[in-house]
């Protein structure tokens, strides 16, 4: 039996997802993290840190991986790049759901001079310049209707960065 459970264990125990496989585009209903949104209620601005961490690109993301702000108020999302590695170059972009794989391919066309986001997309709502390694950029942007949306680094080779932005 030992024998039987050792060679389970090294063959995998069962299919797990790699770093290669694509990630889901199912997204919770529930447990958003509101934990970096700060609310200046007086004047209606959320004010949101959202990080970049990392340092190969098996390892990136973001973080949080999930913002939540009320419809119609003023945000401000501050990406601070926290990574060393040369490679490691992220912006903050927010498009509609499920629009990513749209925006991907036009984001490379788009190229560096433009900070690889297609600006003449409809479906993107709001994005940051390109940060390199320990540098920060900001984005002021009124927050769209009510619903589910995506924020993305548009980098090439970064499609895995993804996160969810729930606007109630």
């Amino acid at each position: 039996m030992f024998a039987s459970m050792l060679a389970f264990v090294a063959c995998g125990g069962g299919e797990q997802p790699t770093a290669t496989e694509p990630e889901s585009t199912e997204y919770p209903a529930t447990e958003v993290v509101e934990e970096d949104a700060v609310e200046d209620e007086d004047a209606g601005v959320v004010e949101i840190q959202l990080r970049t961490v990392g340092e190969t690109m098996a390892d990136m993301e973001f973080s949080p991986k999930q913002i939540k702000v009320a419809a119609g108020s003023s945000v401000v999302v501050i990406l601070e790049n926290e990574a060393e590695a040369a490679a490691m170059i992220h912006n903050f972009v927010l498009v509609n759901r499920g629009t990513a794989d749209e925006v991907y391919p036009l984001a490379i066309e788009a190229g560096p001079d433009n900070n690889y986001v297609p600006t003449d997309n409809e479906n993107i709502i709001a994005y940051t310049p390109m940060a390199n390694p320990g540098e920060s950029v900001k984005v002021e942007f009124d927050a769209p209707e009510p619903g589910i949306y995506q924020f993305i680094c548009t980098y090439p080779g970064h499609a895995s960065m993804k996160g969810i932005f729930v606007v109630e």
